[in-house]
């Protein structure tokens, strides 16, 4: 992102946070309510409405796949729904246009767990809604939740597109050398190595690059295993305390120091580090679940690889009892300035469903709307839906049981952009300590201008 859109997406965070607090929506039935199919209203009430969606990328197969869907949803309320799907580069700037203009052109908007703090103000608070209608958000894993509360007791959205960072193996590989899937970071050195040694490539990769965080998720994970933290409760950085300079020391040392990984590494995004495995020239990888997907894909995962995938917890400290991983999410909202809130509900209701969500995952009728992704805890453990993918929700319950949130500021871009850089440098060797305390001295200087320190 470029240095004056994150300025003012800074500023832009900075004042919608100051703003007043928004009405709850006016729900309250007259009647009794009737349901149908979906948890929809009875009798459309909101027939011959139209709603508008800001997403993204819509490419993607469980976009696409959902999107398929409306002309049911249609049938069912008499709702009209219009996807609008802008480029990931623009995506960013359309959001935070939508909101600053105040013209409710979107009545529901996607957006991605980074930007919440930032968004919280322009997005309606669903808890009246989901109160009436017993939506059970306890079916969500903790990490997605926390996302969508952005650091309060309500919720402003629901989540839609979420992950959890898991390990996926070379099983075909790992039997013939007689190998576990690592279980602790310690394992995942000694696994690597074994992998090398027997087989003449690298036994894994990891991405070191600059490139929206990408280089931040696996170490967050084992920041938080070393009983470490970005922020202490005063929003003081704290990534350079011993744990954190252990822990960073660690992720650095699989590149530089037992080299585990390859040198091009250091200008690797997490995609290139996945082709890497899909082209069977790394034996593991821990990356997000969605990537099952390629995994499974004759036209991405090379002979060797096709068939042989298996998935597993990413590994964790010796002593350390489970994993604690950050937890990404796409969560879907209503725009506080939409003129068809009550309507833009009933889809939200729909497109977010366990039921739908079942459906969606279990039809492979089309490579285009294939999903994997996976958000209800229920629909997670669903026998019907591991048998078809190999215990991959399982996987991920197991890992979203104890995931993380990242920390919720508006500040957050501009921390994560920090740390990245700082991430990279250590990577091309520049020393650890001393990069970790840099980092957090600028960091500190970020959330004072921001007025995080005032008494």
């Amino acid at each position: 992102m470029s240095k004056k859109l994150l300025v003012i997406f800074i500023i832009l965070s900075l004042v919608l946070t100051g703003c007043s607090s928004q009405v709850a929506p006016e729900v309250a039935a007259e009647k009794e309510l009737e349901y149908i199919d979906y948890n929809l209203l009875a009798g459309k009430p909101f027939e011959g409405e139209t709603i508008k969606i800001l997403s993204t990328a819509g490419t993607v197969p469980q976009f696409l796949a959902i999107k398929n869907m409306t002309a049911e949803f249609t049938e069912l309320t008499g709702i009209n729904v219009v996807w609008d799907y802008v480029a990931w580069d623009a995506f960013q700037q359309t959001f935070m246009t939508e909101a600053t203009a105040g013209a409710g052109t979107y009545d529901q908007l996607v957006w991605i767990d980074a930007w919440g703090a930032g968004a919280q103000n322009y997005l309606l608070p669903l808890d009246e809604y989901i109160a009436r209608d017993n939506i059970d958000m306890s079916d969500y894993p903790e990490g997605f939740l926390q996302t969508v509360k952005i650091g309060t007791d309500n919720i402003y959205g629901m989540p839609h597109r979420g992950n959890g960072l898991i390990l996926f193996y070379n099983k075909a590989i790992f039997d013939e050398l007689g190998l576990q899937p690592p279980a602790t970071w310690d394992d995942f050195v000694t696994v690597s190595k074994a992998v090398e040694e027997a087989k003449g490539f690298k036994g894994t990769a990891l991405p070191y690059t600059i490139s929206n965080g990408q280089n931040l998720m696996v170490w967050y994970g084992m920041l938080w295993g070393k009983g470490g933290d970005i922020f202490n409760e005063n929003w003081e950085p704290v990534f350079n305390s011993p744990e954190g300079v252990e822990a960073t020391q660690d992720y650095i040392d699989f590149l530089l120091k037992d080299k585990i990984i390859p040198e091009g590494a250091v200008t690797w995004t997490e995609g290139e580090t996945v082709t890497e495995l899909l082209q069977g020239r790394s034996a593991m990888n821990v990356t997000w679940s969605w990537r099952y997907e390629s995994m499974t894909d004759p036209t991405q995962a090379v002979e060797g690889v096709l068939g042989n995938i298996a998935m597993a917890p990413a590994p964790v400290y010796p002593g350390q009892k489970e994993s604690v991983n950050y937890a990404t999410n796409f969560a879907v909202s209503i725009s506080k300035d939409s003129k068809h809130k009550d309507a833009a509900w009933e889809y939200m209701k729909f497109m977010n469903n366990a039921e739908v969500e079942k459906r969606l995952v279990m039809d492979k009728s089309s490579p285009e709307t294939s999903t994997v992704v996976t958000m209800h805890s229920s629909n997670l453990l669903d026998p019907d839906i591991n048998a078809l993918h190999d215990d991959l929700q399982k996987v991920t319950y197991e890992v979203l049981k104890t995931s993380r949130a990242l920390p919720i500021t508006p500040m957050w871009l501009q921390v994560q952009g920090v740390l990245e850089v700082a991430m990279n440098k250590m990577a091309s060797g520049e020393p650890v300590q001393a990069s970790l305390d840099s980092a957090a001295e600028e960091v500190k200087g970020i959330m004072e201008r921001a007025g995080y320190y005032k008494k």
